[in-house]
């Protein structure tokens, strides 16, 4: 796991067509990343969780880190 504090995305889209329909903050619940807060991405379908903490290594196709 990550220690330190991540930048994470939920990619709503791409959830949906791996066939995962839950809320992006259930996402992040049932992985296990913890969060300070959660803002939309009115550009795309995502939804940036930032101060992630409790990272695990492998996250689904539609999660990814970027810092």
């Amino acid at each position: 796991m990550f220690q330190s504090r991540s930048t994470i995305l939920v990619d709503q889209c791409k959830a949906a067509m791996a066939g995962d329909f839950r809320h992006p903050a259930s996402v992040m619940n049932m992985l296990g990343i913890d969060y300070e807060y959660a803002q939309d991405d009115p550009r795309v379908d995502v939804r940036v969780f930032h101060g992630c903490t409790n990272v695990p290594r492998g996250l689904p196709s539609y999660v990814r880190a970027i810092g």
